[in-house]
C-alpha cells in the first residue's frame, strides 16, 4: 500500500565495488560495479488501553523510506490486519502482545522491520453479590459484591435501588420500609473505568399486625380463663406468660392460679416468615383477697335508694373460700343467716321481715373443710 507521508532525505548509500583478477602469467583484467543498499525501516506504532469488547485503535508511526509499503499486523501467530493502522476488539482481558511487521518495496528488494508491544487488556468486573432476596420490611437486608477483576485493579461499588443510590461500598445494609418487589442494581467500576453491572429483584414481605389478644376473668383461683388471638391468615403465634408458660394456640383454656395471674404476651409470624410487634393481656382473678384484707363495713342503709341497700361480701370481702355469715339482735337472737351462694342480707331477716334501724351484730366464719379457719366479731349498723 501506498505511503504519502515524506520520505527523509537519506534513502540509500551507492557502493562500489573493483574486482582485479590476476592469471598465473601475471594477466590481469579489472571491473567496477556499482549497487545501492536501501535503508531498512524502523517499525513503530502508538496505542491507548482499553477494556476488553472494547474496540483498540493502533496507529503506525513507523519510520519509512519508500513510497510503497507493506503492513501486517500479527496477533496470536495470526495476521489480523494490513493497513497502516489497526482496530481490533480483544476479547481476553490481561497482558497482551501484538507484532507489526512493516516493509519498504523497492524496484527490486524489500527491506522489513519487526516491533513487539506489550499492553494491557483490562478486565471487565465480573459481578458476583450474594444477598438474602427475600425479606421483611423494616428489616434490615445485607448487600455483599463479591464481584472479582481479571486484572486486579481496585473497584467502586454503587448499590441503586428504583435509580436511587442506598450505599457505595462493597458491603452494605438497607432497610425497606414498604413491602414490594424492588429492582436493586450493582454496578461496579474499576479504577481503569471498566464498567458493569447488574440487576435483581428484591422481595419485602410486610409486617403483620399484632395479634389482638383477649382473655376472660376467673372469679376463683384456679377457674379457668380462655385466651384467645386474632390474627392474618396463614399464620402462627407464639404465647408467653408468667411460671415459665407458653402455647402456639390461637385459642385455649387455662386454669389460671394466683402464681399464674399477670400479663401473657404473643406475637405472630406470617407465612412469609414476618414476625409482628407483641401484644399482651392481662389475666385476673376477681376474688383474691384472704380472710384479712378487707375491713367489714359497718353501716347498712337498707333503704332501696341502690346505694349500700346489702352487704355484698363479694365486693367486700372478695374470696372464694366457704363462709357463714350469722346476723344477730341485741338480745343475741339470730335473724340473718349468709353463705359464699346464698342471697345477701339487705336488713330483713331469713323469711323476709324488714328489721328496725338500730345496731346489730355479726359473726363471720372462714371455714377449711370441717375445720373453723377465721372468726370476726363486730356490729353493723341498719340505718334507712
Amino acid at each position: 500500500t501506498g505511503n504519502t507521508a515524506p520520505l527523509p532525505t537519506l534513502i540509500a548509500d551507492t557502493l562500489s565495488v573493483q574486482l582485479i583478477s590476476i592469471s598465473t602469467n601475471n594477466c590481469s583484467d579489472t571491473v567496477v560495479e556499482s549497487f545501492i543498499v536501501y535503508n531498512n525501516p524502523i517499525a513503530g506504532f502508538d496505542f491507548i488501553e482499553v477494556c476488553a469488547n472494547d474496540p483498540m485503535t493502533f496507529t503506525d508511526t513507523s519510520l519509512l523510506f519508500s513510497n510503497q509499503n507493506i503492513f501486517s499486523w500479527v496477533y496470536n501467530s495470526q495476521e489480523i490486519g494490513t493497513n497502516s493502522s489497526l482496530t481490533y476488539t480483544f476479547a481476553n482481558s490481561g497482558n497482551t502482545n501484538l507484532e507489526l511487521i512493516i516493509e519498504d518495496i523497492y524496484p527490486t528488494i524489500s527491506c522489513s522491520d519487526t516491533v513487539t508491544q506489550t499492553f494491557i487488556v483490562h478486565g471487565i468486573p465480573e459481578i458476583l453479590y450474594s444477598v438474602d432476596t427475600t425479606q421483611c420490611e423494616d428489616l434490615p437486608v445485607l448487600f455483599s459484591s463479591n464481584s472479582i477483576n481479571p486484572t486486579n485493579e481496585p473497584m467502586t461499588y454503587t448499590w441503586e435501588v428504583n435509580a436511587s443510590i442506598i450505599g457505595a461500598s462493597a458491603d452494605i445494609s438497607y432497610t425497606f420500609n414498604d413491602d414490594g418487589i424492588f429492582p436493586v442494581t450493582l454496578s461496579v467500576v474499576s479504577d481503569f473505568g471498566c464498567f458493569s453491572d447488574s440487576v435483581f429483584n428484591v422481595y419485602i414481605y410486610p409486617t403483620p399486625d399484632a395479634p389482638i389478644l383477649s382473655v376472660t376473668s376467673a372469679i376463683c383461683p384456679d377457674d379457668p380463663v380462655t385466651f384467645t388471638a386474632l390474627a392474618e391468615d396463614n399464620s402462627t403465634i407464639n404465647w408467653s406468660g408468667p411460671m415459665n408458660f407458653e402455647s402456639t394456640d390461637f385459642v385455649f383454656d387455662l386454669p389460671i392460679s394466683l402464681d399464674e395471674m399477670g400479663y401473657y404476651n404473643a406475637f405472630i409470624t406470617s407465612q412469609y416468615g414476618c414476625i409482628s410487634d407483641t401484644s399482651n393481656v392481662l389475666a385476673t382473678i376477681i376474688n383474691i383477697f384472704d380472710f384479712d384484707d378487707f375491713v367489714f363495713p359497718n353501716v347498712l342503709t337498707a333503704n332501696s335508694d341502690g346505694t349500700n341497700d346489702e352487704l355484698n361480701l363479694f365486693e367486700y370481702f372478695k374470696t372464694c373460700e366457704e363462709y357463714t355469715l350469722y346476723i344477730f339482735n341485741r338480745w343475741g337472737n339470730k335473724v340473718f343467716e349468709q353463705t359464699l351462694y346464698s342471697p345477701q342480707f339487705k336488713g330483713e331477716t331469713i323469711s323476709g321481715d324488714i328489721l328496725e334501724e338500730g345496731v346489730y351484730f355479726y359473726k363471720l366464719i372462714v371455714r377449711d373443710a370441717e375445720e373453723d379457719k377465721s372468726v370476726k366479731h363486730g356490729y353493723i349498723h341498719i340505718v334507712k
